[in-house]
């Protein structure tokens, strides 16, 4: 192998070059400010709590952004569900498990809006990231539909007092959980603003079908506890598949 030959003008200059090496307290003072920058390891707890009081504070910002449509459609549930127990003296149960899923129904499109606009990744660069993001529009929506629920189980106490308040409690707790559990993930596989119309369209034909059917409805009306927590608990896992989803950045129609 042939030796290459340099510039006797070049070679002399690098011999002469000379690296200025930092003595032992330089680097002791760049390792300490390097320390500095380094984050601190949080505690689990810590970990958590700083990421729930950074979601509740989103929450807020988002729900200030949410479209009119999603307050007029609850506000029309709302009044539809008073004047069912008031006016129309509609079953409580009945009402109460009919209305129970529809303001988080309304509000998928609310969550799931920058999928539907295609900006997930755009709001992955973002300081508050998708993940956040999303999980703050959910909380909203949730938290909403919870109140609506809780405002109706109320009034049918305040309408009568004599209706079993357990039993009211898991008839809108069943639909809450599984239904809602089980129309965002239908929603998380499509890629269209018509997702929550459509779903919305699919469950008051349910609800008509049932209560046209004498046997749905006892079925509803003598769930024993054991079969109630069943349903319960399947609602729970798909929303347990939800949250990771959702972690993991695993929206198939955004392909991240």
């Amino acid at each position: 192998m042939k030796e290459i030959q340099i510039d006797p003008e070049i070679s002399e200059f690098l011999n002469s070059y000379t690296i200025d090496y930092p003595n032992e307290e330089e680097m002791e003072t760049s390792i300490e400010y390097i320390l500095s920058q380094v984050p601190q390891k949080k505690k689990r707890f810590a970990s958590f709590k700083t990421s729930a009081q950074t979601i509740i504070a989103n929450s807020l910002r988002e729900m200030l952004m949410f479209n009119w449509t999603f307050w007029a459609l609850n506000s029309v549930f709302l009044f539809f569900g008073i004047m069912s127990l008031t006016v129309f003296q509609t079953d409580p149960y009945l009402t109460l498990f009919a209305l129970a899923p529809m303001p988080f129904i309304a509000g998928i499109f609310e969550i799931l809006k920058s999928q539907h606009a295609g900006l997930t990744e755009l709001e992955m660069t973002l300081k508050y990231n998708a993940h956040q993001i999303v999980s703050s529009r959910l909380l909203v929506v949730g938290v909403f539909n919870l109140f609506i629920n809780a405002a109706i189980t109320a009034l049918c106490l305040q309408v009568d007092p004599g209706l079993i308040f357990s039993k009211l409690l898991l008839s809108w707790t069943i639909p809450y959980v599984l239904v809602s559990g089980i129309a965002f993930l239908i929603a998380m596989s499509m890629k269209s603003n018509m997702v929550s119309s459509v779903l919305l369209t699919v469950w008051f034909v349910f609800c008509y079908v049932m209560i046209q059917t004498p046997v749905t409805q006892e079925f509803l009306m003598q769930l024993n506890g054991f079969k109630a927590a069943a349903f319960i608990m399947a609602g729970v896992i798909i929303w347990i598949v939800h949250i990771v989803k959702i972690k993991t950045f695993n929206i198939r129609s955004q392909g991240i």
